[in-house]
Parts: C-alpha cells; sequence; structure tokens
C-alpha cells in the first residue's frame, strides 16, 4: 500500500487520521484517498475545472469536476425563470427520465431488479409531473420518446402528451446515432 504525508506541502500540525492508525506521527493516506485529498485541496484553491455534459439532444444538462475532488456537479438551469422551485423540479424529473431510460437499458439483462427500478422511476416522474405538468418530449433521452415510455407515464398521471412526428423523428434520428444504427423502428 502506498502512503502519503497528509500535510505534505502544507505546513502546521497534521489533521486527525484518517487511515484508522494509532502511531503517532503525520496522517497517512492510501494512494486514492491521497488522489481525493489532493484533488480537493487543488479545487479549494483554483476553482473545479469542469466539462459540460449534454442531454441526449445534444443541450447543456450538466458541469462535472475532472478532478476527483468528490464534488457532485451543478445542474444547468435557465437564468431566466420565473419560479427557481418549478425549474429544479423540472431539472430533478429530467434526472428522472436519464435515470428511466437507464434502469430501462438494463431491463434485458435483470429485468426483475429493472422492473423495480423503472417503476419507481415512473411513480417519481408521475408526482412531479401531478404538480407541475409534462416536460417538453424534447428534453428527455431519445429512448423514452421513441419507446412510448415518455405518453405511457404521462398517461398514468393523468397528463394527455402527444409527441410531434417532427420531435420522434428527431428522437429515431438521435437514438439511430448514438447505437451507430442499430436502433430498430417499431
Amino acid at each position: 500500500m502506498t502512503v502519503i504525508p497528509a500535510d505534505a506541502g502544507r505546513g502546521g500540525e497534521p489533521p486527525e487520521r484518517r487511515d484508522g492508525g494509532d502511531r503517532p506521527g503525520p496522517k497517512l493516506f492510501t494512494l486514492d484517498q491521497a488522489r481525493r485529498e489532493l484533488a480537493q485541496r487543488e479545487c479549494a484553491e483554483f476553482g473545479h475545472d469542469v466539462t459540460v455534459l449534454r442531454d441526449g439532444w445534444g443541450q447543456p444538462a450538466r458541469l462535472v469536476c475532472d478532478r476527483p475532488c468528490g464534488h457532485p456537479g451543478w445542474m444547468v438551469l435557465d437564468a431566466g425563470a420565473p419560479d427557481l422551485h418549478l425549474e429544479l423540479l423540472r431539472a430533478a424529473v429530467l434526472d428522472l427520465w436519464a435515470d428511466l431510460a437507464v434502469a430501462y437499458l438494463g431491463s434485458e439483462s435483470q429485468p426483475r431488479e429493472a422492473s423495480v427500478a423503472c417503476h419507481g422511476l415512473m411513480t417519481r416522474i408521475q408526482d412531479i409531473a401531478r404538480h407541475i405538468g409534462p416536460v417538453e418530449p424534447e428534453k428527455v433521452p431519445p429512448l423514452v420518446v421513441t419507446t412510448g415510455l415518455y405518453e405511457l407515464v404521462h398517461a398514468a398521471a393523468g397528463c394527455e402528451v402527444q409527441v410531434p412526428p417532427q420531435v420522434m423523428e428527431a428522437a429515431w434520428s438521435a437514438l439511430e446515432q448514438s447505437t451507430g444504427g442499430k436502433a430498430a423502428r417499431a
């Protein structure tokens, strides 16, 4: 195991030991702990190095730190949003739609676990949809549009939605592009 003194590059007394050791001396880290600690110190001193993650439609959706500092990242919200509460719910429901697409894809390899996960996610999406209404189909992953999940989930929530043909075509195109043309149209 590789260890690095915790106070390397800093003056003063070393903080409490994290490795559970009872030996006197500086706190020691494993190599993974040292990487994270260094990243946290760099982010605290210089700021995060961010990467923009885009949704299935190519729109910015989240910012994440490239360093392994453990920061969860930031959601990208419309700065001109009149009601921040609704905007936060919209951002949360978009994350749930993305999670639903991932769970749906896992349904072939682990049907029971994926089915339970999908049901839980659909229930949460329905609860939010009853409060804020449906999100635009252009903002959810193309997979949930092309499989009919978008309409099914909203119908169960009592929200009537219809995916316009041009949005459905764009979803199929995005899905085919991301799968290298292997997506089969229904």
